[in-house]
């Protein structure tokens, strides 16, 4: 088939209905697995299995894995992000990011049986593999898509990821629990991992793929046609003309949102590595430390959703500050109290905070940078912020190995929250540039009435 006849085959495909929701749902399901239930099998599992003595796993060894795993997410994401760009799309990676989940899944469920295979399956392949499936390929593909809506469809897609959290645990807890052995979570998410990997078989990678163009971009195309219907513009800074990598990379406002964003995973992190063991030695039963989870998984859902939902109206970065300064408030208090509703209140906010930053932060990213260089500077971005967030979990082991408690190190994630929301009130817009743009939209928005 010759160039014009692909052309045609692709604009008549694209005549029907607009494929980025269904892309939409697709990448949730996606996400379902690759950012939520393997970290909801790895916190429930690796917890029995840091249990169990023929393991010979102390807490810093557990936290080890955990903080390879984050290690090689960072490191590897500017590289994501530039084969991404190459290929012209994400398709490619994520179905060879979801085919690695299944292969170290099932490799952890028959295999796992000391430490050296611990961090090499789960902390180095693991990685690799929701790295290729996760959030910058994610982000970059809805950045694609979507014009308009960003923050709302990345929210509907973190409500995949907190059903997941939601559901996740108590069902792993069950699979475990039932088999007598931790490996049958493993197992559990090797066949969920292979649904995945069928499912990004169906995703397009960009609109044009489709022969479709973003969501929000007839908004702008044909506007001298007086036909044509132009919605009413959005309330929040958002770039017509992409930064250059260089001046995205030197750009103040680009690092101050990713630490932002950047506390959100440690906060995460630490909740995923060691949440459950630090309640359990507040001496909270596993039973109960396990519904906790779930609520963290509520909190993720409703923290993607509804900040998601009005970041067309209220800056984004603006949402997560606030966010993030609740969530380090809550861990400082987290930290030495045994109480049932800060336990509860603890796990949701965890949840809130990384489910309001996977769509906010991505979200203030892009209308911050432009779509064009947008996966590789968040790439470059999440490498430095992944390399510091994977200091968590060794450091919180070692401090529990030094001094028999998590307390210091909640304290310290607590604060580093805290930092972090007040970084988010810093970013700075340009205002000429944002009343220009928002009085052309208004000209525009008015005459087609």
């Amino acid at each position: 088939m010759d160039v014009d006849a692909r052309a045609e085959a692709r604009k008549q495909k694209g005549a029907g209905v607009f494929y980025g929701w269904r892309n939409m749902i697709i990448l949730g399901l996606i996400f379902f697995v690759t950012m939520a239930l393997v970290f909801n099998t790895a916190t429930i599992a690796n917890t029995y299995m840091k249990l169990d003595e023929s393991m010979r796993m102390n807490a810093t060894i557990l936290g080890m894995g955990f903080s390879v795993y984050i290690l090689l997410q960072g490191w590897a994401a500017p590289l994501i992000g530039r084969v991404g760009q190459r290929l012209g799309g994400f398709k490619q990676l994520f179905i060879v990011g979801t085919a690695l989940c299944a292969v170290c899944s099932f490799v952890c469920s028959m295999w796992m049986n000391d430490a050296i295979t611990y961090l090499v399956v789960f902390g180095v392949f693991m990685s690799i593999g929701t790295g290729c499936a996760g959030q910058v390929p994610t982000d970059a593909t809805v950045a694609y898509w979507f014009k308009r809506k960003r923050g709302l469809v990345l929210g509907v897609i973190l409500g995949f990821s907190g059903l997941a959290a939601i559901i996740g645990p108590p069902i792993v807890h069950g699979v475990i629990s039932a088999v007598g052995d931790w490996r049958a979570g493993w197992w559990f998410l090797t066949g969920c991992s292979v649904v995945a990997c069928i499912l990004a078989c169906f995703l397009y990678a960009k609109p044009e793929d489709y022969g479709q163009v973003a969501y929000g971009s007839e908004d702008v195309v044909g506007v001298d046609d007086p036909s044509a219907k132009v919605k009413k513009p959005i309330g929040v800074f958002q770039r017509q003309e992409s930064l250059t990598f260089r001046e995205g990379m030197r750009s103040l406002n680009t690092w101050l949102i990713m630490l932002g964003g950047g506390v959100g995973q440690f906060t995460y992190t630490f909740t995923v590595s060691f949440g459950m063991l630090h309640f359990m030695d507040l001496g909270f039963a596993a039973v109960m430390v396990t519904a906790a989870l779930s609520a963290r998984g509520v909190g993720s859902s409703l923290g993607g959703f509804i900040p998601g939902f009005l970041a067309d109206r209220i800056e984004p970065i603006r949402m997560q500050g606030a966010n993030m300064v609740v969530t380090g408030i809550l861990f400082l208090l987290g930290a030495t109290t045994g109480s049932q509703i800060v336990l509860f209140l603890f796990f949701f906010f965890t949840g809130w905070a990384i489910g309001s930053q996977k769509s906010l932060c991505p979200t203030a990213l892009a209308n911050w940078l432009g779509t064009d260089n947008f996966p590789r500077v968040y790439g470059y971005t999440l490498l430095v912020l992944a390399t510091l967030a994977s200091l968590i979990p060794v450091a919180t082991g070692a401090l529990y190995d030094a001094t028999g408690t998590y307390a210091l190190a909640t304290q310290i994630v607590g604060a580093s929250a805290i930092v972090g929301g007040v970084a988010c009130f810093l970013v700075r817009y340009p205002k000429k540039a944002r009343a220009t743009a928002a009085s052309a939209e208004s000209e525009q928005f008015e005459n087609s009435r």
